[in-house]
């Protein structure tokens, strides 16, 4: 199997103006509710593209994440940008594994010669429609005009009322807890640690310190996900600019190499779903699939991460994750995130920005992002002494994807 080692960097990174609610459904009118998904993409792809010291016309390929929805799709920001030539081209569907994913194939496009220099995005208006489909928030499946289309698995489950990925997490995590003794308290720690470093960040939404009290009197959502358990509606886009490690050597900013890229799954490779009662292991798990495979590439482990900027569209997916990425053992997850040991200062620093639970949710772009400004030195109150290595994953319902990236 080929390796991607050493072999292309990200030369550059950029975000948009970003908004949204402090809550998970905030009912508070976005700021930027008169600004088009194309245009928050086209912003982030903008000072990702400056920021490598390049301009448009030195862009060849582009490379965008999306879901059910069709927001911002790729030909429209190349029109945008005023890219004269497109050499590599992909409209990446895979929900939440996404935008990691679809970094991994624009580094395999440019290692092997198909484009010189790529953009990646995601944007999103999370705030006025939903994370997965683009129909007004509040809107069950049911209720989409494509209905009658649903086919697979969710012909079992849409029409009985279980058309909520909040729904489906719910039992996941519920059979987890009941498994391990995993418990609220240990969500909490991960709600709690996460807006304590939201703090440090100007970019973050939600940055008002909640305690243990707060956390576990948030509002039932769906039992045991509260609401502090779920990330944030957000509008906004975040890009990166990938190039070969020896085109970078003529670039604006210090490069940081892609070590190790995966991705994959286990028995149930679904999108969106697949039966949450009867899948063999939680979604997030799917990491011990190819960690592996990460890891080997890479030649490294997870005692060698100085941060893991962890995909959490809840909190549970933390803990999954820490499991599935080899930092604990299977059911270990809870206690792992207890005492500090996830917070700066820690012992593993996971999500140092605030992550999609206080950042915003944007599919782990904004996980992307943070892991550059870590290994530029550029994360501030926030940044993690001597991080030279860390990881970046990506996850949906049964898949994921993750990056080992160095300085």
């Amino acid at each position: 199997m080929g390796s991607l080692k050493d072999k292309v960097v990200i030369a550059g990174i950029g975000h948009s103006a970003t908004d949204g609610g402090s809550k998970f459904d905030s009912k508070q009118e976005s700021k930027l509710k008169g600004v088009s998904d194309v245009q928050l993409a086209l912003q982030a792809c903008k000072m990702a593209i400056d920021d490598a010291g390049l301009a448009s016309q030195d862009v060849d390929g582009i490379g965008c994440a999306h879901a059910l929805d069709s927001a911002a799709p790729s030909h429209q920001i190349a029109l945008g940008l005023g890219v004269p030539e497109i050499s590599f081209q992909v409209d990446n569907y895979a929900g939440g594994a996404g935008s990691i994913a679809v970094v991994q194939m624009a580094a395999a496009a440019i290692e092997a010669g198909l484009a010189r220099n790529i953009v990646c995005y995601r944007a999103m208006k999370t705030s006025t429609a939903g994370r997965l489909t683009g129909h007004p928030r509040g809107a069950s499946i049911s209720q989409f005009p494509d209905y009658q289309s649903v086919t697979g698995e969710a012909e079992f489950m849409a029409p009985f009322g279980l058309d909520s990925v909040r729904m489906e997490n719910a039992m996941r995590w519920k059979r987890h807890m009941i498994k391990y003794g995993t418990s609220s308290e240990h969500t909490g720690a991960v709600a709690i640690t996460h807006r304590e470093h939201a703090a440090f960040n100007d970019r973050a939404l939600a940055r008002q310190p909640i305690t243990m009290e707060d956390y576990l009197n948030s509002p039932m959502v769906v039992d045991p996900v509260r609401e502090l358990d779920i990330c944030l509606a957000s509008d906004g886009g975040y890009a990166v600019v990938l190039t070969s490690a020896e085109s970078a050597r003529d670039l604006k900013q210090s490069p940081v190499y892609i070590m190790g890229a995966a991705m994959g799954g286990g028995p149930l490779p679904g999108y969106a779903s697949g039966f949450p009662a009867q899948a063999p292991e939680p979604a997030e798990a799917a990491a011990k699939y190819f960690s592996k495979r990460l890891y080997n590439m890479a030649d490294v482990g997870p005692n060698d991460m100085d941060f893991a900027q962890i995909y959490d569209c809840f909190t549970f997916a933390v803990i999954y994750q820490l499991e599935g990425y080899g930092f604990c053992k299977e059911g270990e997850g809870g206690p792992f995130v207890e005492d500090g040991r996830i917070a700066l200062g820690g012992e593993l620093p996971v999500n140092t920005h605030g992550g999609q639970l206080s950042e915003g949710y944007f599919w782990s772009m904004n996980h992307l992002y943070e892991a550059v400004q870590q290994l530029r030195g550029h994360a501030g109150a926030r940044q993690v002494k001597d991080a030279e290595i860390g990881l970046v994953t990506g996850h949906t319902a049964q898949v994921g994807s993750a990056l080992i990236l160095r300085r």
